[in-house]
Order: structure tokens, then C-alpha cells, then sequence
């Protein structure tokens, strides 16, 4: 059985069995409920706290986490929609107990720009017009399972007037067998792990060095 009451303004509805407020309406209009909200579903995914479905998507014994609060549910394409104005950000922010931003994924429709934030600090960015700019300060990792890095057009590296190095045994600078990297301040060097050395010679006009 329910009770149905108003209290100091608030209307409450209370199971009797367990004395326990089941849906509360607050004077000032929030709304508070005990248990999940289900809209378009007449049994919401446990844990989770706000269950919307469009479609069902049969999503088995084990639907989602234990950890999910949200599920968004369509039997096709599932989304979430962000709307944000023409010139202002658009996004998905992570907080914890420090911080109410330490990780931002955003859009901002001024320039139509896709940034990944973390800690404040930018580190992906591509824009409209087909620009993809990663910002490291202690360098970036690329690393594959099986396929390694294709590359289907030219790729430009400017390394602001600093070395530039690849190397194959996991070390980041020149002198390891075989690596590729800038043996002084003019020459750029392919080293193999046999005897020699292939250099290319920098200097504009000048020559290439079989060595």
C-alpha cells in the first residue's frame, strides 16, 4: 500500500510496508526517487540510476556494467546528444574529488575543432579542415600489435630545431642499432646494425654519403 501526503509542502509517496518514501516532490520542484528511473522501459537495467530507451537492443544476461549510473538504449544507432550555441563548446567533462573538469572531451562549433583535454592541458586537436595535432611534453608513443604504421600520403615532422629519432630498441635517441636520427648539426643519419652507416647529408644543394 501507498500513502499519499503533503508535508511542509513536499509531496510524498510512501510505501507503507517499509515506511519508505518512494517519490518525493520537493517545494522548490526537484524530484526525488528511490530506485531507477525507466522511460520507455517498464524495467530499468539495474545500477543503472536513468534508463532511456528508444528500442530494445537485447543486451543479455549482463547488460552493462555495474559501474553504469546512465544507459541510453536503441535497438539501431544509439546517441546522446550534446546542444550547445554556434560559437561555444559542446562536450563530456570528468571530475573527481579535486577537480570538476580533470578530463574534458569537447567540441567547440567556433572553428568546428574536437579537442581531448586532461588535467587542463590539450592533448589532441583536429579541426575542419582536416589538421590532427597532438601536444606531449614527454613525447608520444606510437605502438602497434601486429600491422605496424601505414602511411598513405607524405607525413611533415618539424622538430622546432630539436633531434628527431626512431629506434627500434625502445630508447628515444641516436646511436642505437638500427635507429634513424640526426648524428650533428647538419647531417641526418640511418644507422643499420651492420658496419656501416647511411647518411644523408642536410645541407641544401649539397650531396648524399654512402658511408
Amino acid at each position: 500500500d501507498y500513502e499519499i501526503r503533503n508535508l511542509n509542502g513536499a509531496l510524498e509517496f510512501k510505501d507503507s510496508s517499509s515506511s519508505t518514501n518512494r517519490l518525493v516532490i520537493n517545494t522548490d520542484g526537484d524530484l526525488q526517487i528511490a530506485g531507477a528511473l525507466g522511460v520507455g522501459v517498464a524495467s530499468p537495467v539495474s545500477n543503472n540510476k536513468l534508463h532511456l530507451r528508444l528500442g530494445d537492443a537485447s543486451l543479455g544476461s549482463t547488460p552493462t556494467s555495474t559501474a553504469s549510473v546512465l544507459l541510453a538504449e536503441n535497438s539501431g544507432n544509439s546517441w546522446i546528444t550534446v546542444a550547445s550555441g554556434a560559437s561555444s563548446y559542446g562536450g563530456v567533462l570528468f571530475a573527481d574529488s579535486g577537480q570538476p573538469d580533470r578530463g574534458q572531451v569537447r567540441f567547440n562549433h567556433n572553428g568546428d575543432i574536437m579537442q581531448l583535454i586532461a588535467n587542463e592541458e590539450k592533448l589532441f586537436q583536429a579541426t575542419l579542415n582536416g589538421t590532427a595535432e597532438l601536444y606531449f611534453d614527454n613525447g608520444v608513443k606510437l605502438k602497434t600489435n601486429t600491422a605496424g604504421i601505414i602511411v598513405q600520403n607524405d607525413v611533415y615532422l618539424n622538430n622546432n630545431n630539436s633531434n628527431i629519432f626512431f629506434a627500434s630498441d625502445g630508447s628515444s635517441f641516436y646511436g642505437s642499432s638500427p635507429a634513424i636520427g640526426r648524428a650533428g648539426s647538419d647531417n641526418f643519419h640511418i644507422t643499420g646494425s651492420g658496419a656501416g652507416d647511411l647518411v644523408i647529408a642536410a645541407e641544401y644543394g649539397e650531396r648524399i654519403i654512402f658511408g
